[in-house]
């Protein structure tokens, strides 16, 4: 094994915290930020061209079928940001981090390369998912009025949740087809489940955090007060958009570099990546080279049932612990 494929190998996870895939995901972001930025503007720039004019005549009409028809429109072009996103955009993240987590730096033409073969598998892995997901919702809507309906709500939402946190890493970064990537992708996933729901409640916070900020300051800072008095709506709704696009376009490539590092992370815990990739007759292996192990017990097990519980149980915990806020905020008011 050359010493180059060992080197890379050793900090590819396997113990993180989920501080330390926020901290490692923020390095990789710094480090690529040219390629990230690029890769997204690709994507995001056509699409914030075309809905700001959709937008805006949108909000001048809310009523008619002149509205009607560029609201569809909006939701036409909102549909094409999602396919292209995930299509070409978020697998081109994912491969330049797997890289950088390798030690290699690529360019914008050289992440393309290494993923054009894959746009296609994404693409067809997340329709698939969709239908799925949304046949088994159907089902749940149907039983939902008997108690087996609210069970398979749940269900389907944490099937949904635990499969969607490495489909995109596993359909871009693995030999598989569509059916295999969300069968891999749940079943990696779920064996990390509580891990990959607090990534994602950190980093959804600091998105959150982050479009109010950038929304804020850019309106009520940057903007004199004189400007926004005489700004026309046409101006203003433009504007919206344009933030909107750029905090999503600076945002949204930190989620998926975080969760490459979960991938690799849960698959070195889980599946002794790091050994395989010690043991590969390549000198620098990337995950399509090893062998993709199978799946390893049924499709739901108790550990699903428990992790149900969980969800469950924090979620009347936090019901519980809002009304008996409200209640005492009442409570002291009517005093």
């Amino acid at each position: 094994m050359a010493a180059q494929s060992t080197i890379s190998i050793v900090h590819l996870g396997g113990s993180l915290t989920v501080l330390d895939m926020i901290d490692r995901a923020f390095r990789i972001y710094r480090r690529n930020f040219l390629t990230f930025f690029t890769v997204m503007a690709i994507v995001y720039v056509p699409v914030a061209l075309v809905s700001i004019p959709a937008s805006i005549y949108s909000a001048q009409q809310p009523l008619g079928t002149a509205a009607t028809s560029l609201q569809s429109l909006s939701l036409l072009v909102g549909y094409i940001s999602s396919a292209l996103q995930y299509a070409i955009a978020y697998p081109l993240v994912v491969t330049t981090a797997s890289e950088n987590l390798l030690g290699n730096k690529l360019t914008v033409s050289e992440a393309f390369q290494k993923t054009r073969s894959r746009f296609g598998t994404v693409a067809i892995t997340y329709i698939l998912f969709g239908i799925i997901s949304i046949v088994l919702l159907l089902i749940s809507y149907v039983l939902v009025f008997v108690l087996i309906g609210l069970v398979a709500l749940v269900m389907v939402g944490y099937f949904a949740t635990a499969t969607n946190f490495l489909l995109v890493q596993v359909a871009t970064l693995e030999e598989v087809g569509p059916m295999r990537a969300i069968n891999r992708a749940w079943h990696l996933s779920k064996q990390r489940f509580w891990r990959g729901l607090s990534l994602t409640s950190l980093l959804s916070l600091m998105v959150i955090v982050t479009f109010i900020s950038v929304y804020s300051v850019s309106l009520y800072l940057i903007i004199p007060i004189y400007v926004l008095q005489s700004t026309t709506s046409i101006t203003l709704i433009a504007l919206q958009v344009v933030l909107q696009s750029v905090t999503s376009l600076l945002v949204t490539p930190l989620l998926f570099i975080a969760f490459t590092v979960f991938y690799y992370d849960a698959r070195v815990r889980l599946e002794g990546l790091d050994i395989a990739y010690y043991l590969s007759r390549h000198d620098l292996p990337r995950p399509n080279q090893v062998p993709t192990p199978k799946a390893v017990g049924r499709f739901f097990n108790g550990q699903d049932v428990l992790n149900i519980l969980g969800i469950l149980g924090g979620f009347a915990g936090l019901v519980a612990a809002t009304f008996g806020i409200v209640f005492a905020v009442a409570t002291v008011f009517s005093l």
